[in-house]
């Protein structure tokens, strides 16, 4: 077990961090979770509070014996026999969960203010001062009012760690009660000192990635441009667009809130928006993926009345698992008992919501590539792709979750989703770009030609018109290539009355 050091200091210099404010009042509650935050490993992490609490939650008798308990802040770092045995443990009592074979003596910060009726008063305002910096707070009358406590406690370790800070109160009948409370957590000195250590680095993610969807948009507006001109800007294409834009505005929206966060204040809510624009642009994204491997304007101008109702029933079921998921995460998320959204049961069935995603795209690829076997080359490499970007998300959840160390997990995690994100549209934009190198362009019929083919019984597209070999890049290249040359679909007379 690591070897940890705790100083308490009073009246220390107010320093810029993580920063909490609130109050608290549970009358029927002995032990309540108050906040949690990653440490750095290093001898320079500190937590500084200042707390405001009625008197009558810390009154002794004139022996100087207490009369209602006095209430504690308790310091459990991320062992399995510290914090998760006492939180998930709902069998304990309270003098349990502060028992000396668990905490050690510098884990428990008692609020005791100043004894003033005590012929030890001096050695007693010492001790009260080192453990909490707790002082009586004279009203205008000079009578006693409330109890304040300023002090200021640094944490060392030989690695990052999670600490909890819980307020308890064993042996008061009348719950725990704070008037008020302000905390303010750092790691170090530097610039991301307000950032729980898991977050580190976070922002400057934010900022490249921010940069790279930008990029990508602007790729993505060029390439629109370009198959509007030549009549090839189907509505998979409009709708990749739409799911970028919005996967866009979550990178920024998240900016925005570490920009926040560097100054000391976590946004909440700010990420819960940040996070439900990611979710609409997955949806969207899952939603282009299903549609292009049943081959929607590829290999058909419509989906037949089974594939619609399927892919209508599992997008339904798609969107309300995650916005469920979504929801709980944000009113019902426990951040005292789970680090990360995939440890929840509303996690899991987000994982199993990507594991049928993956199957029922592998049928409908299975399916297209079988009745159209002139498109194997590009469902081949789409299928390989998007296999991989669809189960990467579990395999990470389960690495993670079992490999990874808590105090990794949230900027490793949050890395490799986002550019496991970023790549998804990159190669989407790869496959459809219209240059006469793409091989692989997966659209030979025009936005104008659609209509037609949606009045026939199927919606399938001949395979004449299909055919590689008449929109092959490499036999449109000349030395005076005409590039609409490229993607025009000529109709015989016999075509058309076949149709």
């Amino acid at each position: 077990m690591n070897t940890l050091l705790l100083i308490i200091l009073h009246h220390s210099l107010p320093i810029s961090g993580k920063i909490l404010d609130g109050s608290i009042w549970q009358p029927k509650s002995d032990f309540v979770f108050l906040t949690r935050f990653c440490f750095q490993s290093g001898d320079d992490s500190a937590m500084r509070y200042e707390i405001r609490y009625p008197r009558g939650y810390c009154t002794r008798d004139q022996n100087g014996i207490y009369e209602n308990g006095c209430q504690k802040l308790v310091l459990y770092y991320d062992e399995k026999d510290q914090w998760d045995y006492v939180y998930k443990n709902k069998k304990l009592s309270c003098e349990e969960k502060l028992s000396p074979d668990l905490l050690k003596p510098s884990q428990i910060i008692n609020l005791d203010p100043l004894r003033e009726h005590s012929e030890e008063k001096d050695s007693a305002y010492r001790y009260s001062l080192h453990v909490s910096g707790c002082y009586y707070e004279h009203g205008p009358d000079s009578n006693v009012s409330d109890i304040m406590c300023v002090a200021e406690r640094y944490f060392q370790s030989i690695r990052d760690r999670w600490w909890f800070v819980a307020l308890v109160n064993c042996e008061s009948d009348k719950g725990v009660k704070l008037s008020d409370y302000h905390f303010e957590f750092t790691n170090g000195h530097s610039y991301n000192r307000h950032f729980s250590a898991d977050e580190w680095y976070i922002m400057e993610m934010n900022v490249l990635f921010f940069l790279l969807f930008s990029t990508l948009l602007v790729l993505s507006i060029v390439c629109a441009g370009k198959l509007r001109k030549l009549g090839f800007h189907h509505g998979t294409f409009k709708l990749f667009s739409f799911s970028l834009i919005f996967k866009l505005f979550s990178t920024a929206v998240y900016l925005g809130v570490y920009i926040r966060y560097q100054q000391g204040f976590e946004e909440e809510d700010g990420k819960k928006f940040a996070m439900a624009f990611s979710i609409v642009s997955e949806v969207m994204l899952v939603l282009l993926i299903l549609l292009l491997s049943q081959g929607y304007t590829i290999t058909r101008a419509k989906l037949r009345n089974v594939g619609t109702v399927k892919t209508l029933v599992f997008m339904c079921i798609f969107s309300v698992v995650y916005f469920a998921a979504f929801l709980h995460h944000c009113y019902r998320f426990d951040p005292g008992e789970v680090l990360y959204f995939y440890e929840s049961p509303p996690g899991y069935c987000v994982l199993a919501n990507r594991v049928l995603t993956w199957a029922m795209m592998s049928y409908s690829v299975f399916f297209t590539v079988k009745h159209y076997p002139e498109k194997m080359k590009f469902y081949l490499r789409f299928y390989i792709f998007y296999s991989c970007w669809i189960l990467l998300t579990p395999v990470l959840a389960v690495f993670s979750i079992f490999v990874l160390e808590d105090h990794y997990r949230q900027k490793v995690v949050f890395g490799i989703e986002t550019a496991l994100s970023l790549c998804s549209f990159a190669y989407f934009l790869f496959l459809t770009r219209p240059t006469t190198a793409n091989e692989n362009f997966p659209f030979h019929i025009k936005t104008t030609q659609i209509a037609v083919l949606e009045a026939t019984d199927t919606g399938n597209i001949p395979h004449d018109i299909r055919s590689d070999d008449s929109f092959s890049a490499s036999s449109a290249i000349t030395t005076e290539t005409n590039f609409a040359d490229l993607f025009r679909v000529d109709y015989s007379p016999r075509s058309e009355n076949d149709q």
